[in-house]
């Protein structure tokens, strides 16, 4: 069954459908059970003042008790199928807060490593700028020993070894 219950709301005009018309419906439902009763009553009055009346109110009657049998069935699996339909709405929105929470703990575990990433990129950037400045150091302490070993080599130019054996050995 495949039917939806449609009703307007009196105070706002909107068209509801579903668990929305349930109380609407129950009100619909009683109003017309009065309204039968009146109606039943009315025939029960009318089908005594005339001849073979009452079989054919009676029939009548009973047609009518059916249809409104029917009717009532009808509304009530509507409900009921409005009422498990809610259920299963309920059961999504459960359902979507529990991914919300997951997505908002993987959330805060990427911030988290996010920020542990920054604090490693902040420790090597301090460690390539000390290798920078000893990098400096270096280049400085490989110049002045260029510079110095320049010096040595214009100050023992001075001296005139001998290309002799004996030269060699005297030393």
């Amino acid at each position: 069954m495949n039917e939806t219950i449609l009703c307007v709301d009196e105070e706002s005009g909107t068209l509801l459908s579903g668990f929305a018309c349930g109380r609407g419906l129950m009100i619909a439902l009683a109003v017309g059970a009065f309204v039968f009763a009146m109606f039943a009553a009315w025939y029960v009055t009318r089908s005594i003042t005339r001849p073979m009346g009452v079989a054919v109110g009676a029939r009548e009657i009973k047609t009518l008790i059916g249809n409104s049998v029917g009717s009532v069935q009808a509304g009530s699996v509507l409900v009921d199928e409005a009422g498990a339909t809610m259920l299963e709405v309920v059961a999504s929105v459960r359902r979507v807060a529990e991914l919300i929470n997951q997505i908002t703990d993987a959330s805060q575990e990427q911030t988290s490593g996010i920020g542990q990433i920054n604090q490693a990129i902040n420790e090597m950037d301090s460690v390539t700028q000390q290798n920078a400045a000893l990098v400096k150091q270096s280049a400085a302490a490989s110049k002045a020993l260029s510079d110095q070993a320049s010096r040595l080599v214009d100050v023992v130019s001075v001296f005139r070894l001998s290309n002799s054996p004996a030269a060699v050995l005297a030393l």
